[in-house]
């Protein structure tokens, strides 16, 4: 039986006389990357606020790992990470402090907290560079931390939610899991 990260019945929102997003029916199957792309306005923003029950469909509906955007939101919330626009790093602190914040936030145990920020700078290799601040990174050091935090809940597996500017990605954490084994595997062979 095929399960779904995400499906949406005619989704709708409008902001006074525009409408940001008009009739969206989709499915996207759990395991697999799925994007939006489009230009400004398109409605990739106001799309993912409704599915992380963040702002409520003017009609329409969606599902978002089992849950109703509308009355599950908060199960949604923390069951996926999002990584939006404007970020929330905070610069004068440093990577490991950031994500040990939003571990809090995420009302994560301390010793699961501690143990989920060594094993997320480990793995990206930045481990030895926790105590540096973020504002001494360079950009693209930034956007990973960014992806780790939204990564930060995810113990267990699930689905993080990431935006870039023009770009939506819903991913499966078990595909990850797979493509980082992948890779492992491939740089053996090349190293």
């Amino acid at each position: 039986m095929e399960t779904y990260s995400i499906v949406t019945q005619k989704l709708t929102r409008d902001f006074a006389s525009v409408r940001a997003v008009d009739g969206l029916t989709l499915v996207v199957p759990s395991g697999i990357v799925f994007g939006f792309l489009g230009p400004n306005g398109a409605g990739k923003t106001t799309t993912i606020r409704l599915l992380l029950g963040l702002l409520a469909p003017t009609s329409g509906g969606a599902m978002v790992l089992g849950c109703d955007v509308v009355t599950q939101g908060d199960e949604i919330r923390a069951r996926t990470g999002a990584m939006l626009e404007h970020h929330g790093l905070y610069e004068r602190m440093t990577a490991e402090d950031n994500l040990e914040f939003y571990g809090r936030v995420y009302r994560m145990p301390a010793a699961q907290r501690q143990a989920r920020i060594r094993e997320l700078l480990e793995h990206i290799g930045l481990w030895e560079r926790r105590k540096d601040l973020i504002r001494d990174w360079s950009r693209g050091m930034n956007e990973t931390v960014l992806t780790l935090m939204a990564n930060m809940s995810q113990v267990n597996g699930g689905v993080v939610v990431l935006i870039a500017v023009g770009l939506l990605m819903v991913i499966d954490l078990s595909f990850i899991a797979l493509a980082v084994k992948r890779f492992q595997r491939a740089r053996l062979i090349l190293d």
